[in-house]
């Protein structure tokens, strides 16, 4: 979910999303923060919660990708056409912030209303708590916090997973 921009091949019944919670570990930044910004932000919330990937015809109707290839076979080019088409566009303002994330102002106030809205449904584990947590911090101190504390949380996860043990290197 990292990348900002998605092209997909269609035909490929593969999951798309964040099963991290599912797993019982905080999914990152993408699921957290990106995705609710790209598709309903609710739904993207409970789905990240509870570690539900999308279908893939599911994810492209959400909004998901922002190209489609008809075939695995054609993606390198519709790739190419996709980019040109950007690039055709004029740039890219960029201000340091992430593109799309649930603090930007054009989609802020609907990601706040979704997250009030489901965040009494979203599952009582410690994963969904961290989901909430993360989401919190990037609509309410920016994306930069809520970085930090995925991280923060990862290593958490990590030293619990080595019974408290301080070797990062085993798990």
């Amino acid at each position: 979910m990292r990348s900002w921009r998605r092209p997909s091949a269609s035909g490929k019944p593969y999951p798309v999303g964040l099963p991290e919670a599912g797993l019982a570990i905080c999914p990152g930044w993408g699921g957290t923060n990106l995705l609710p910004a790209r598709m309903d932000p609710a739904e993207a919330m409970r789905r990240t919660a509870a570690g539900r990937p999308l279908t893939f015809d599911e994810a492209r109707e959400s909004g998901l990708f922002d190209a489609v290839a008809a075939s695995a076979g054609d993606l390198i080019d519709e790739a190419r056409r996709w980019v040109a088409a950007r690039i055709g566009a004029g740039a890219v303002v960029r201000d340091g912030a992430p593109t799309r994330w649930i603090g930007r102002r054009d989609g802020a106030a609907a990601c706040l209303a979704a997250f009030d809205s489901v965040r009494g449904e979203l599952p009582a584990t410690d994963a969904a708590s961290a989901v909430a947590d993360a989401i919190d911090a990037g609509l309410t101190r920016g994306w930069q916090a809520a970085a930090r504390l995925r991280a923060s949380t990862l290593g958490a996860v990590a030293s619990h997973a080595r019974g408290g043990r301080g070797d990062p290197g085993v798990l």
